[in-house]
């Protein structure tokens, strides 16, 4: 009993270690940008209104939009799959920043990144309060949430550190043509994500609890709810 009881344990805090670790590199993807506007705008040739636009509202917009519906995926589905795709799908379109040589192409990337990051939070917060009894989901979301932060700290720190490490490097890949040193940190920064994302599927699932599966509400009525309240 009391070996399951430590496997159990291990499990949780193993999945909680996990969450926190993707959700620190999520904001690192999501803030890198902020770095690099100034080389980017000088190299794509870029106004000041189109970059915070990509920068603000284009992500906002489509973190927003696609939250409800992954949310509900979340609710019905596999939670562990969906987290982990998310994950793969915002590091690949991190990477794939840098690999862009026009600004759509960027802003086609930025959607992806957003759509991918936005199944994290949901994800992790319901197999965190399933794992979890409630006198101690406290400590484990915040040590979840603690990513966040820790995130926006490193964010600057190792763009520039990457930024510094890459300015005399020179990458030629067919078809793009040589990469700057902008576009190399966002390669180096995004493709680590994709083995996290692999780590995600080793998480043990805890079983739903009973107050948690609300996916088979009608649709109707969740907009008929929201419209009302």
């Amino acid at each position: 009993m009391q070996r399951r009881r430590a496997q159990t344990a291990n499990a949780r805090w193993y999945a909680v270690s996990i969450f926190f670790l993707a959700y620190l590199i999520s904001i690192v993807d999501r803030q890198l940008l902020s770095l690099l506007l100034v080389p980017i705008q000088n190299d794509l040739q870029v106004s000041d209104t189109l970059m915070s636009t990509l920068h603000g509202f284009t992500f906002a917009f489509f973190y927003s939009v696609m939250g409800l519906p992954i949310a509900r995926m979340i609710d019905a589905g596999n939670r562990r799959l969906i987290i982990s795709l998310g994950i793969f799908v915002w590091s690949l379109a991190t990477a794939g920043c840098g690999l862009a040589t026009e600004y759509w192409h960027l802003l086609i990337a930025r959607t992806l990144v957003a759509t991918g990051e936005v199944a994290l939070l949901p994800g992790a917060c319901s197999i965190i309060a399933d794992f979890f009894a409630p006198n101690e989901r406290g400590k484990a979301m915040g040590i979840f949430s603690s990513g966040g932060t820790f995130g926006n700290s490193l964010s600057m720190l190792v763009g520039g550190l990457l930024f510094a490490a890459f300015s005399d490097l020179e990458l030629v890949l067919p078809l793009v043509g040589r990469l700057q040193t902008w576009q190399l940190v966002f390669v180096a920064i995004g493709l680590p994500g994709i083995v996290v994302a692999a780590l995600v599927l080793t998480i043990q699932t805890p079983e739903r609890r009973s107050s948690s599966g609300n996916a088979g509400v009608p649709l109707a009525a969740v907009v008929q709810y929201l419209s009302e309240n």
